[in-house]
């Protein structure tokens, strides 16, 4: 199936209007509870920016989000702060209704494959076992919500980093598992934001319950996804006064590092009561 028939291109799918801005429509079946996924909307916005600016990867994205939307209609407003000869700078507005829900600001540059002077590569993707001695999990979250946006992913979680499914968390706040779209479309630059944001949140396993709302996420693109499994790894090493950061690594099947991400959250409140 090519990416153009594929079910995330149809759901990030942007028409250009007159005034340079952009329509795009939200699903539900992209979303978290009622919520749309931070990432899905991240993917909208780069549709957008991608057909805005002259080059191709988007090499570094910066997002707040500043207010969930529902799914529905959407406008992305672009704008281009800078091109130069190897990078443009543009940013991008999502609205809804007239509120302003997200703000993007992005690097696009040329990932052809080709070493650009000295490489340095301190560490390897992640121990994991085969994508078939991997374990699926039902797409809901640890306080009984629905996760629709999961089920348009195959993901196999690594055995140890789910244990808040069975009601034993493991202690470890991360999570490895190989991910591919459901419909078995190849990966494309514009679905990284969906696969560092659509697994659970690594503080499920230290026995955290509720809605975990990503209030910034930054991502680095390395490489252009290459088709098959990609290993995507979550680590949160420090939370405090309500905050959590989490670290996302993407790997390819051959292990080359895809992307790296840092996105800062908000923990709940209480157990079980969301944040």
């Amino acid at each position: 199936m090519s990416v153009e028939q594929g079910a995330f291109a149809r759901a990030t799918r942007v028409s250009r209007r007159s005034d340079g801005s952009f329509s795009a429509e939200i699903f539900p079946d992209w979303c978290i509870g009622s919520r749309p996924n931070g990432g899905y909307l991240l993917a909208i916005a780069l549709q957008a920016l991608g057909a805005t600016v002259p080059y191709e990867d988007p090499i570094v994205v910066s997002s707040h989000f500043l207010a969930a939307p529902v799914a529905g209609s959407a406008e992305v407003a672009v704008g281009v702060v800078r091109i130069g000869r190897t990078l443009a700078r543009a940013e991008a507005r999502l609205t809804q209704d007239g509120e302003e829900h997200m703000r993007v600001l992005a690097a696009y540059g040329s990932l052809g494959g080709h070493a650009h002077g000295s490489q340095l590569m301190q560490e390897g993707p992640p121990s994991m076992p085969e994508p078939e001695a991997c374990i699926p999990v039902l797409a809901t979250t640890p306080d009984g919500r629905t996760s629709p946006v999961r089920s348009q992913f195959d993901i196999r979680y690594h055995p140890e980093s789910v244990g808040w499914a069975s009601g034993i968390p493991t202690g470890r706040a991360e999570v490895k598992a190989w991910m591919r779209l459901a419909d078995g479309s190849p990966p494309d630059a514009a679905l990284i934001p969906l696969l560092v944001d659509v697994l659970p949140a690594s503080v499920y396993d230290l026995g955290v319950v509720g809605w975990v709302p990503t209030v910034e996420m930054t991502i680095h693109l390395r490489s252009r996804p290459r088709p098959g499994w990609l290993l995507c790894a979550t680590q949160c090493r420090f939370a405090s006064e309500g905050i959590m950061e989490e670290d996302a690594s993407v790997w390819d099947a051959d292990g080359v590092l895809i992307a790296t991400c840092r996105q800062l959250a908000l923990l709940p409140l209480a157990s079980g009561q969301a944040g």
